[in-house]
């Protein structure tokens, strides 16, 4: 599987993840569900502006493609290392987008295990064929810091 196609059904998997969030709290609750899923879609947006915007692979390198082409939509940002609030930027919507639904999955232990077997799958895809040969040499999780690989210009 090349990078781009990992990268794609990555972002797949979490996303069949999220909605079997959403339909774990739709069984008890339908208005519970619809907020987790616009927050969800309204995070992602964080996620992509904290972390992507500076990603020098933001347009046509991004392996995950459609986090890369809200990047290009968005004002680019400066390219250098990622601070620690761009890793807040991240970290943070991401803990509410996989820790919310977790009452609700525990609710029934399917769901909880499809979840987070999805979640796990997607995480491991990533880190395993799309971190190693993206050209981003500023996240800490890419292949090309420790490759030398050149960084490709981009837009400030």
């Amino acid at each position: 599987m090349n990078r781009r196609h990992a990268g794609i059904a990555a972002l797949i998997l979490f996303t069949v993840a999220v909605l079997i969030g959403a339909l774990a709290m739709a069984g008890r609750a339908l208005v519970f569900a619809a907020d987790y899923l616009a927050g969800t879609a309204f995070l992602a947006v964080v996620m992509i502006a904290a972390w992507c915007t500076k990603c020098q692979a933001r347009k046509e390198g991004c392996a995950h493609a459609l986090p890369g082409l809200i990047a290009g939509c968005l004002p680019a940002r400066w390219q250098g290392p990622y601070t620690l609030l761009d890793h807040a930027g991240v970290l943070i919507p991401a803990l509410i987008i996989l820790l919310a639904p977790q009452y609700w999955l525990l609710q029934n232990p399917a769901y909880f295990v499809v979840f987070w077997a999805l979640v796990i799958t997607a995480a491991l895809l990533n880190r395993r064929t799309v971190c190693p040969d993206c050209t981003n040499r500023e996240c800490p999780l890419s292949g090309a810091k420790e490759s030398g690989a050149p960084i490709e210009t981009a837009a400030r």
